[in-house]
């Protein structure tokens, strides 16, 4: 189960958002199957029941860091999935969630903590007096994610 809060956004000086300054935050509860993982170390995320801002799952993995390029040496939970029907708090389109993953020192149990949900927003890139779409992108923050195991949900 994962609850996905928007964060308000920054003081105007401290946005990269123009367009949020008048923006609220916002709560989306949904209930993912974080199906098993495949020989590429990645497996399929669903979404259970019936969600009209979290469409559709994409994929999950657990590496170090909140994403390849990073050099944090914790452990998280990276998914992600289509978000539609948030704009203008959240563009429609891939949301990215990542959780620092845990065990509890007394029962084992996992802990799911520190979640973020980003989005890529696509850069323009000049070269040689042209202008290039998508071949740069920058992950934005736009709130942050709450994520709880449930138990197994019956096929």
């Amino acid at each position: 189960s994962a609850v996905l809060t928007t964060s308000p956004p920054p003081a105007p000086n401290q946005t990269n958002y123009p367009e949020r300054k008048d923006v609220r935050a916002v709560d989306v509860v949904c209930e993912i199957a974080l199906m098993p993982v495949e020989e590429d170390g990645r497996g399929q995320v669903r979404v259970q029941g019936d969600n009209k801002f979290i469409t559709k799952g994409f994929v999950w993995s657990v590496g170090l860091g909140l994403d390849d390029n990073s050099e944090d040496d914790a452990v998280y939970l990276r998914l992600n999935v289509r978000g539609e029907g948030l704009e203008p708090t959240v563009p429609d389109g891939s949301l990215y969630l990542n959780a620092k993953l845990t065990r509890d020192e007394k029962d084992g149990a996992i802990v799911l903590s520190d979640g973020l949900v980003t989005f890529k927003r696509p850069q323009k890139a000049r070269f040689l007096f042209a202008v290039y779409d998508g071949l740069l992108a920058e992950f934005k923050v736009v709130g942050n994610v709450v994520m709880e195991p449930i138990p197994v949900l019956p096929e």
